[in-house]
């Protein structure tokens, strides 16, 4: 069997990354109102990685291109677009290429747009990492910022003044996988929790545990994100909501027990995990993710204590995409 040559090599191992990172993309957007590929040129893309034992396989391929719709963040009818293409040698010797597609925002939006955008192609391709899911997560930051700023300029300080102020409730989930390993799967645990501003820790490993505190919309859109993703198994087994007390100037930091920093704990590092939450005063939460249910609850009742005023729900299961 004839051996690859040194390019034909490097051309394989970028196509296995393009196509992990294609399928991880799917993955997180299962709707084809919301993620635009052809088939064909992902079935073309797994012949080409699958077929590297072949003596005949061809040593070039072609590119190929897929489209993020951004339904949540529309202008009117407009939907915003982000098209990627992935040409020959990315993410090892090309860089990602891109394409916005947004009329409404202002030209320095769009330039800066544009420029953090490849900036962060520059620096995958400096470390010969995949770029997609940053360059989504950069544009839907942006996106979000100019909506909301436009809202509240459209708003004005009078109104947004007199308007009614909505509840401030904080959320904690204590979510169980079946196991956490793929590294894509580990950086956006951490990813999205610090975007959507929560704090607590992850364990790696079998068993994967994910413990989080944050507004609870925040917490909610956390799991949502999570859903999108391939698991064994993922259940949330503990929750706990907390509201503010009316009049209560301190905001939602006042409830917190976790650091507002995100953890990850080796795959040994079970007791650490529960080291942490226990000082937090959340063993209770954690011993969800065990099946162990209000084993303080005794406690509790024949103190009197009704400090933190916190009821843990149990056992909701959420319906991860299979493996």
């Amino acid at each position: 069997m004839e051996e690859l040559s040194a390019a034909a090599n490097d051309e394989l191992l970028a196509a296995q990354q393009q196509l992990e990172e294609l399928e991880c993309m799917l993955s997180m957007f299962p709707d084809a109102g919301e993620l635009q590929y052809d088939p064909e040129d992902k079935q073309a893309l797994e012949d080409y990685v699958c077929g590297a034992a072949h003596p005949s396989r061809p040593e070039t391929r072609t590119q190929y291109r897929y489209t993020i719709r951004f339904k949540d963040l529309r202008f009117g009818r407009e939907v915003p677009t982000l098209t990627l293409t992935c040409v020959q040698g990315y993410p090892v010797a090309s860089r990602l290429q891109f394409e916005v597609h947004c009329p409404q925002l202002s030209r320095l939006e769009t330039e800066k747009l544009n420029a953090d955008l490849l900036a962060l192609t520059t620096s995958a391709l400096a470390s010969n990492e995949v770029a997609a899911l940053q360059l989504y997560q950069q544009m839907h930051e942006l996106l979000s910022d100019v909506q909301t700023h436009r809202r509240q300029d459209d708003e004005g300080e009078k109104a947004e003044a007199e308007a009614p102020q909505p509840r401030m409730i904080l959320g904690r989930r204590a979510i169980y996988f079946h196991h956490i390993i793929a590294s894509n799967k580990r950086r956006v645990v951490k990813e999205w929790a610090s975007e959507l501003q929560l704090g607590g820790f992850s364990k790696i490993g079998w068993p994967g545990i994910v413990i989080v505190e944050g507004a609870e919309a925040n917490a909610q859109e956390y799991v949502r994100r999570l859903q999108h993703l391939r698991w064994k198994q993922m259940t949330v087994r503990g929750e706990q909501t907390q509201e503010l007390t009316e009049g209560d100037s301190r905001g939602l930091d006042a409830l917190r027990r976790l650091p507002r920093g995100f953890q990850e704990f080796p795959e040994d590092g079970m007791s650490s995990l529960a080291a942490g939450c226990r000082a937090a005063g959340l063993e209770e939460l954690f011993l969800t993710t065990m099946k162990i249910y209000n084993r303080s609850k005794d406690q509790h009742d024949a103190s009197g204590d009704d400090e933190g005023d916190v009821a843990t729900k149990r056992d909701k299961h959420v319906a991860g995409r299979p493996v």
